[in-house]
């Protein structure tokens, strides 16, 4: 020990499912014992797995180093596997190293096992002297099970020693965890039923109790059970069965010192042992009767807390949030997030074997000689990567870092079915805790994930190692070039040597194509390749970097530069059509160049001097023909920048193009339907799209630009295809330059799984023939793409081209669309466009809305479709949404029917009475009140989708007449506006299926002697005043008739708002409100964010809660000052969290009783019925009626926890009780709570 580089000894310990309840407690035992001798632990352990995995499982055991380790701990019972089992007897022999085994016994070395006499002795004892038993028999596991056998001898032992004699007939056998123990039962009663069955498990014991129960035997009245190992396999304190609780300490103990006796050479001596056992009474014995209690809160525990957090919540989406994971990088630290699902730890390490993720296979099982530290978590802190590569032999490093305490380790293999990815290592620090049951899942889902990974990173490499070759020739590609090139140029600093390149370009391929179709210009290619392979030296290496482009590539000695390769090549490319049996001849242009061997630059930079000089070869030959072919001389064509035309050749040789992305939005809902993408370079020099595509067509390569672009953008939306999700990208096209047919299908076969996500637009730049245009439609009819018809309006994207594409979209050109709000011209063009479209069903698009008013006036004509600036800009990444506010305007804008109906404005004032129905016919969309008093009648079932708004700064008095507003799409039915006061009166039954929106400086008062009913159901609803982000005004209802307001959301407000201004209040007065919210975080009246005075006085208030976290009244971060008065308070609540009156946030808020009476129904977790856990909030009643009733974990009925909280109840009356393990009915601290002449009846689980 004293050689090694640790800091202190180094126990190891083995172990297989240590998460079972016994043994998670006896690992907590053993650490603290470990940690008393100043000794780390490293605990290797194995989890359950299917049969066919167990050895891949298991490796873990070959991380053992006995030359690391002071001694190990092994508990032998629990590795079942006969290969490990030996294999880690095996490192113990050959190392000599100090081991014990625990409960199980092991040749030569010393073992520690657990006292069943004890146990067993407890429950014969309980049996003969409490119940005066003496026929009993016994219900065994299997019987070759070593465990079982024990427990049997012990049983036989104490009945023994009460003078039983347990006979073999006596004795039945089952299979214990899984069973159906309906033919134990009828074996039971056929042998005569005894007084007691004892059976070797709890499991055991309700699988009996069950079946003896469907033989017409009542439990314990015609028999008594009792089981074994209470709270195993896992922990189920709720089963009321008469058992023994094994407590593992002493076991446990015993084994760590007896270990540090060997390592220190020192004899053993034991002490004395403290009980390793308790007896627990049940039902099943008659001594204690079924705990509803503990049934109850562990069943609303798993209807409730469990299925709204932690690991077993429906909402724990774990498995598909890493799945999803796009790159290594991002599953890590998307790792990093669910480490919140192991508890209280304190590191975590994922280290990964060295090329794991490279390797195919499906059976990789061994662990590599070198990890590396994918991922860690220290000090609360996350990293990618986590760590260095290091040798695994080591361990962890971590483990002989400087500390100041010791640690366990626990180590786990990390495995997808056969292929291990290498281990975990969690720390629990030194507080001897240890993972849970769901550990085993958290590693599943981590490894699904990592597999996920891995086959994408192996198919990205097989992809890319078909890449380095063109599949047409069977060339080297650039990529290939790059690659093979960088190999044999080894280092670049080789001033001696000489890069040469010769390239090769075959003049007019596409006429050859036209002319002869594609499959005699592939011919010309391959022939070519040919003679390039044949021309080539032995080193050279031959490149087809695009279309009709190729090129010679070798190495030669600066100071000897011989070469043979152009004459060779220039003698066989004269050769090429003399030798050729096509019916036509073929010219090609060549160019040599060379540089010395100084830098990597060299790769990219000597093929684009090579493509420039014979681009200018090609240019000079073809300006001279011109000339002879005039007869005269010709004026040179207009100039161009030839840096500029380098660069272009460049950007196309190596695919440099890149895209930036549009959204294309939906012009009735704000939504991103598609995306345009529009052609970039992004290098250090600015050259437009344009200037690339006159370069391109210049140098006779537009065919590589559609290339490129088809590639590129295809295999985006494969690659993006989960967030492009039902999303269709617009892909501008060249139609004179398609791809040929060969290499179209081979497209749309390799990404055949998002084709029809895919519109391809025709450019005004460049007019095809009708040929090519029957190509694109004979594709769109074969392989299902869209197509799009792009500046509509200008060039030859006219009527005729309608009728013969019938595009599934056109695009209206910019022209037609800036300030088409300013010209009647445009107008009439575009509505004629818009109902074509319609006519002939395909959609309408607005290119380049730059205005608000250019999109109201094409909303109003019934655009389906618009992009531009007003919407977003460009972008390098798909954006996922646009803006929140132009999304609403867009929206507001919108205000149409399933017709088109343009928005429509009725502005009442004065008027004695407006007609419901009348507004609709005349097609209005809203009522603007801007002066005076209003009335709107409805009538009987008719409903409307008109909404109203009052003018800002307007005194006015609305008066609704059995009114029905649909509130179309949750959007506000009322909206007062910015300094209004409204008093709005309610007559007959008004129904509004959106809420009334009271912003802050807008007042309102609702009176009336009708009906109110209000429906609301989105994501963030509310009822009367703002929404859960925004400021509401003041609030008043003083309705003489009923409120009803129902919502269902995930954040659900009443009457209230998010947010409080300085002059908001909430004064409610009506004699029959009714609030039901249901959703996940839920305020009936209130604020979430501030201060808010709330008044109830005259009132009968019923209020309902259905969420995790649910509140009647009050705010959760602000200051509450509520008066209530003369009222009837209903609360009726079930959930996580849930308070009646409440103000958790830390301001000292007030409650005022008088005169009224409260009626509280809560179930959950956390219960409070007036008052506050975590703020502080004092409450004043008097002459107060109190019936308050909860079941919870926790509970409060009236106070808290602060010692500022004041209590002060006078002349009340009523009851207050609870069923919970921790319930309060008055809570407060000494001296702030008083009672003058109350008489309350309280009770916790009575």
């Amino acid at each position: 020990m004293e050689n090694t580089p640790k800091q202190r000894p180094l126990i190891g310990i083995v172990i297989n499912e240590p998460d079972l309840d016994f043994y998670s407690k006896a690992l907590y035992h053993v650490q603290k014992e470990l940690f008393a001798h100043n000794a780390d632990a490293a605990i290797f352990n194995t989890l359950l797995t299917q049969a066919d995995q167990v050895d891949v499982e298991n490796t873990i055991f070959s991380l053992i180093e006995p030359d690391l380790l002071d001694g190990m701990l092994v508990f032998g019972y629990t590795i079942k596997n006969e290969k490990a089992a030996a294999e880690i007897r095996r490192i113990i022999d050959h190392s000599n190293i100090p081991a014990v085994y625990i409960e199980s016994e092991a040749e030569g070395l010393d073992s520690v096992m657990f006292d069943n006499d004890e146990c067993t002795d407890k429950i014969v004892r309980h049996l003969t002297e409490w119940h005066h038993v003496k026929d009993v028999c016994f219900v065994s596991g299997p019987k070759d099970s070593v465990f079982h056998e024990r427990v049997l001898k012990s049983f036989r032992k104490a009945l023994a020693e009460q003078g039983i004699d347990l006979t073999d007939d006596r004795v039945f056998y089952g299979v214990d965890w899984i069973s159906d123990y309906s033919s134990i039962a009828d074996d039971i009663i056929d042998h005569g039923i005894p007084e007691a069955i004892v059976c070797c498990s709890d499991f055991t014991a309700a699988g009996l109790v069950g079946a003896l129960f469907e033989k017409g035997l009542e439990i314990p009245e015609d028999v008594i059970v009792t089981g074994y190992s209470r709270n195993e396999p896992f922990a189920s304190d709720y089963v009321n069965i008469t058992s023994i609780e094994r407590r593992p300490e002493t076991m446990a103990v015993e084994a760590v010192r007896k270990l540090f006796a060997k390592i220190k050479g020192e004899e053993y001596v034991p002490e004395d042992k403290k009980p390793c056992c308790v007896l627990r009474k049940g039902i099943t014995c008659g001594c204690e009767r079924i705990n509803y209690a503990e049934l109850s809160r562990a069943a609303m525990d798993n209807m409730v807390s469990n299925r709204r957090s932690g690991f077993d919540s429906y909402y724990n989406d774990m498995s598909e949030t890493l799945v999803n994971a796009d790159s290594l990088d991002e599953y890590l630290w998307r790792i990093d997030w669910y480490t919140r699902y192991l508890g209280d730890f304190e590191s975590f390490w994922l280290c990964i074997n060295d090329g794991i993720l490279h390797v195919p296979g499906d059976k990789l099982t061994d662990f590599s000689e070198t990890v590396s530290i994918a991922y860690s978590r220290q000090n609360g802190k996350g990293a990618v990567p986590g760590g260095a590569i290091f040798n695994r032999h080591e361990l962890l490093p971590a483990i002989f870092g400087e500390r100041d305490k010791p640690c366990a380790y626990i180590f786990n293999c990390l495995h997808f079915r056969h292929v291990n990815y290498g281990y975990t290592v969690l720390s629990y620090g030194d507080s001897g805790a240890f993972f849970d049951k769901h550990y085993v899942m958290w590693l599943r889902y981590a490894a699904i994930a990592m597999e996920k990974q891995r086959r994408r990173i192996l198919y990205n490499d097989s992809v890319s190692d078909d890449q380095i070759r063109d599949p047409l020739t069977g060339l080297l590609n650039i990529k290939g070039y790059k690659k093979v090139m960088t190999q044999k140029c080894g280092s670049f600093d080789r001033p001696d040597m000489l890069m040469r390149i010769i390239s090769v370009d075959v003049e007019n391929l596409r006429g050859i194509n036209s002319a002869y179709g594609y499959s005699e210009g592939d011919r010309v290619l391959q022939r070519l390749a040919t003679v390039l392979s044949i021309s080539a030296g032995d080193d050279d290496i031959c490149v087809r970097v695009s279309g009709d482009e190729f090129f010679i590539c070798g190495l030669m000695e600066a100071a000897v530069p011989v070469d043979d390769v152009p004459v060779d090549l220039e003698r066989n490319l004269e050769a090429f059509n003399s030798s050729s049996t096509m019916d036509f001849g073929v010219h090609f242009y060549t160019s040599r160049v060379t540089a010395p061997l100084t830098s990597v630059e060299i790769l990219d930079s000597l093929p684009y001097e090579a493509n420039y000089q014979r681009t200018m070869a090609k240019d000079n030959h073809n300006k001279k023909r011109m000339n002879i072919a005039d007869g005269k001389v010709r004026q040179p064509v207009d100039g161009y920048d030839e840096e500029e035309r380098k660069l272009v050749a460049k950007i196309l040789n190596d695919d440099l193009l890149t895209y930036h992305f549009q959204p294309i939005v939906s012009a009735k809902s704000g939504e991103i339907v598609a995306y345009e993408a529009l052609m970039r370079y992004e290098g250090g020099v600015k050259i437009s799209p344009i200037t690339i595509l006159n370069h391109a067509a210049a140098m006779g390569r537009l065919d590589d630009v559609e290339r490129h672009t088809m590639y590129n953008l295809f295999r985006f939306v494969h690659e993006h295809k989960e967030d492009m999700s039902d999303k269709q990208l617009y892909i501008n096209s060249i139609p004179s330059c398609t791809l040929p047919e060969k290499d179209f299908e081979e497209l749309c076969t390799t990404y055949s799984d998002i084709v029809s996500k895919i519109v391809i637009e025709f450019t005004e730049e460049t007019e095809a023939s009708k040929e090519q245009l029957e190509i694109v439609l004979d594709r769109r009819k074969r392989y299902g793409f869209s197509i799009a018809i792009d500046d509509y309006g200008t060039g030859y994207s006219n009527i005729s081209n309608l009728l013969t594409f019938m595009p599934n979209c056109i695009k209206i050109d910019r022209s037609l669309i800036m300030n088409i709000h300013e010209d009647k011209r445009r107008q009439h063009f575009v509505k004629n466009i818009i109902d074509y479209a319609r006519d002939n069903h395909f959609k309408v698009l607005a290119e380049g809305v730059e205005k608000i008013e250019e999109l109201r006036m094409l909303t109003g004509m019934g655009i389906d479709l618009i992009q531009g600036y007003f919407t977003a800009r460009p972008a390098p990444e798909p954006i996922k949404s646009i803006r929140t506010d132009i999304k609403e305007q867009i929206r507001e804008c919108n205000r149409v029917n399933e017709n088109f109906r343009i928005k429509k404005t009725y502005f009442a004032g004065g008027e004695d009475e407006l007609s419901l129905i009348s507004l609709d016919f005349d097609d209005y969309t809203e009522v603007f009140v801007s002066e005076g008093d209003c009335v709107l009648k409805g009538s009987e079932g008719y409903s409307s989708h008109l909404y109203i708004k009052i003018k800002d700064g307007l005194d006015c008095r609305l008066k609704l007449d059995g009114v029905h507003l649909s509130g179309e799409n949750n959007e506000a039915c009322i909206i007062v506006g910015k300094g209004s006061r409204l008093t709005l009166e309610i007559t007959g039954t008004v129904e509004l299926g959106g809420p009334i929106s009271v912003p802050a400086g807008a007042w309102i008062d609702v009176v009336g002697d009708g009906t109110l009913i209000m429906r609301s159901g989105t994501t963030q609803s509310y009822g009367i005043g703002s929404d859960p982000l925004s400021e509401f005004g003041v609030i008043g209802v003083h309705l003489g008739g009923k409120l009803d307001i129902t919502i269902d959301g995930e954040y659900c407000i009443g009457i209230g708002g998010g947010f409080a201004s300085a002059n908001s209040r909430i004064d409610v007065g009506s004699a029959n409100i009714n609030i039901r919210l249901a959703g996940k975080h839920l305020l009936c009246i209130g604020s979430i964010e501030s201060d808010v005075p709330v008044t109830v006085k005259n009132s009968e208030l019923m209020m309902s809660t259905h969420c995790v976290t649910g509140m009647g009244i009050g705010s959760t971060k602000g200051k509450l000052t509520a008066v209530i008065e003369n009222s009837r308070l209903i609360y009726d609540a079930s959930g996580d969290n849930i308070s009646c009156i409440n103000s958790p946030g830390g301001a000292h808020s007030t409650v005022k009783l008088r005169d009224t009476s409260l009626n509280f129904h809560m179930l959950g977790k956390n219960l409070i019925g007036m008052g506050s856990a975590q703020g502080i909030l004092s409450i004043d009643a008097e002459n107060c009626g109190f019936d308050i009733y909860g079941e919870g974990a926790n509970a409060i009925g009236i106070g808290g926890m602060s010692s500022e909280s004041k209590i002060s109840l006078k002349k009340c009356v009523g009851d207050i009780r609870f069923s919970s393990s921790h319930g309060q009915v008055l809570c407060g601290a000494e001296g702030m709570v008083t009672l003058e002449d109350c008489d309350i009846r309280t009770g916790v689980n009575t």
